[in-house]
């Protein structure tokens, strides 16, 4: 393998194998200096944590890359493509993982507020009518402070799969904040990504039937290996937040998700 073979693209970042078991994440030009040293910091204080996390090795804010240890394995939502019985196995190990994260305080990090981000972006969209947006701002407010680790962009794409078990990548969406936000996202996300939708994976009809058992189970697990919640409370705080959740993403949505999210929402 050559010193840089691109090896996965998203949205902000283009990723490469630069050899010695590291991989360089170089930022697209939109993304700024300190969004740069924000995930460094986050990805940092999680792997200091004992969050099965990639190590960062180096980090050029100035020059949008960081430096991380490479991970030697698929993505999870890859693992469930090619062997879609797994599906139970992947919402139990990745429940697990979300709920050894939200046990983190993150009131030391120096971590953003979620909560403040998410009534931010609900309050910029001027599409939502103001007594709409008070209704979902009420719903937000009325969830208890708790300053926990937060990663707000967790989904199969986001945890990889090695011989040691499961890692997640990509902290610059982290926040500290309330879990079940953190929780609704993830199970917003499953409704209105494209995950498992282009050509050669398994027909439609089957990937709807993985997403709907994967979430549900992932929502069993999470409840059984989390410390401050039972299922109960997770499926109540999921049906309160899925509207302000649904519309803050309104603020950043992909042109596929708009339509989706409105959905949600009842527009």
């Amino acid at each position: 393998m050559s010193r840089t073979t691109k090896i996965a693209e998203g949205s902000f970042a283009v990723v490469y194998d630069i050899g010695a078991s590291q991989v360089l994440k170089r930022f697209k030009d939109r993304t700024s200096a300190d969004a740069v040293r924000y995930e460094a910091m986050m990805s940092s204080h999680a792997c200091d944590a004992g969050i099965p996390t990639p190590a960062i090795r180096a980090a050029d804010p100035e020059g949008g890359t960081l430096t991380f240890d490479k991970i030697d394995g698929p993505t999870l939502v890859n693992v469930v493509k090619d062997k879609p019985w797994t599906v139970f196995w992947a919402a139990r190990e990745m429940a697990r993982l979300f709920a050894r994260i939200h046990r983190v305080d993150a009131n030391a990090f120096g971590a953003k507020s979620l909560q403040d981000q998410i009534a931010a972006q609900i309050q910029s969209n001027d599409e939502i009518p103001s007594r709409v947006q008070g209704g979902l701002l009420a719903a937000l407010t009325a969830m208890a402070s708790m300053p926990r680790l937060c990663h707000f962009d967790f989904h199969p794409e986001n945890v990889m799969v090695d011989d040691k078990g499961i890692q997640v990548i990509d902290w610059g969406a982290a926040k500290q904040g309330h879990p079940m936000l953190d929780i609704t996202q993830t199970v917003v996300m499953n409704r209105v990504d494209r995950i498992l939708q282009d050509p050669g994976n398994p027909p439609v009809i089957v990937v709807m039937l993985l997403r709907k058992l994967y979430i549900e189970a992932f929502l069993c697990f999470y409840a059984r290996f989390s410390e401050d919640f039972t299922y109960r409370q997770v499926r109540r705080d999921v049906a309160r937040l899925t509207k302000p959740i649904a519309a803050a993403r309104l603020a950043s949505a992909k042109p596929y998700e708009t339509v989706k999210l409105k959905r949600i929402l009842g527009r």
